[in-house]
């Protein structure tokens, strides 16, 4: 008679432990969470201060603010990625 596959896996994975699936990280992730964050407050105030040159009134500087600072994040996550995949 022929084992049961689905048995099989199931016990070399609780042989192995819940983990064994998952990758093992070289390095702590939160540093590299913090490219993202200090991309969008970089952002934030190079848009502020570009709207502050062309003498934007308040709202003017919290629009580029904003589009600055969610530009620069993505511009951080996609180097984080890379960062990630290279590691």
């Amino acid at each position: 008679m022929v084992p049961d596959r689905g048995k099989a896996a199931l016990a070399v994975a609780v042989a192995r432990g819940a983990g064994y699936l998952q990758r093992q990280q070289t390095g702590p992730p939160e540093r590299t969470a913090m490219i993202v964050i200090a991309a969008a407050i970089i952002g934030a105030l190079l848009g502020w201060r570009r709207a502050a040159q062309l003498r934007g009134n308040s709202r003017d500087k919290v629009q580029y603010a904003i589009a600055f600072a969610l530009g620069f994040a993505m511009i951080g996550l996609f180097a984080t990625i890379i960062i990630h995949r290279m590691a």
